[in-house]
């Protein structure tokens, strides 16, 4: 994550987010101030980012093949609502599996592990690798294995995080394929890579909060 990002909470920023934190705000279910019922509870908005799609060619002589995607998320609300202002912030890749050429009918197609790393794993095992084996056991992911692009600082964290109140959280997660030395002819593996993030907020107008997503160098 960019040096930049973590630091660029302002002090008035930093100041309302303490304010929240001091007032009683622990939870999701904090109240907002105001007097409508909107103001009153915060509303959760599902925030979705744009689709990137790839493709990878993975064979005898060429088993691997690695990338890396960097995720923004951008135009966060200025006072963070409880002890969870975001939720369900993930990075997922739905893979898809082919011979690149065709094969007759029934052929079997060789395994192929998919191994996506981020900030953390929202679902299955409590570490930030979420690893896939197509066709292959069943796995929490099942074909399309989700982490977390970025994950939130504790209240003393000194981790590589987004600060509370940051207008924006970034990250970036790396995408590793690979298949087993065997006789298979050439395969094509597709990969559809999207993001998305419930965000909290006491505003009545739609939110500014915006995802970017762009494919880079691991």
């Amino acid at each position: 994550m960019d040096g930049g990002d973590r630091t660029a909470v302002s002090g008035a920023r930093c100041g309302l987010a303490l304010l929240v934190l001091s007032s009683g705000c622990a939870d999701v279910d904090a109240t907002c101030e105001g007097g409508s019922p909107l103001e009153t509870h915060p509303k959760a908005e599902h925030i979705q980012g744009p689709t990137l799609t790839g493709e990878a060619m993975l064979s005898a002589e060429h088993p691997t093949f690695s990338s890396a995607f960097d995720a923004v998320l951008d135009g966060l609300p200025e006072v963070w609502i409880g002890a969870e202002p975001l939720s369900d912030v993930t990075l997922s890749v739905k893979l898809e599996i082919a011979y690149a050429d065709p094969q007759p009918a029934g052929a079997p197609v060789p395994p192929i592990t998919a191994v996506l790393e981020g900030e953390g794993a929202p679902k299955g095992p409590s570490d930030r690798t979420a690893t896939v084996t197509l066709p292959g056991p069943w796995t929490p992911w099942g074909d399309q294995p989700s982490v977390m692009p970025f994950v939130l600082c504790a209240y003393d964290s000194d981790e590589d995080c987004c600060p509370f109140g940051a207008p924006r959280c970034s990250g970036t997660s790396t995408l590793q394929l690979s298949r087993t030395s065997d006789p298979y002819p050439r395969v094509r593996v597709r990969y559809t890579v999207t993001t998305g993030a419930n965000v909290y907020s006491c505003l009545e107008a739609e939110s500014e909060t915006t995802w970017t997503l762009e494919e880079v160098e691991p």
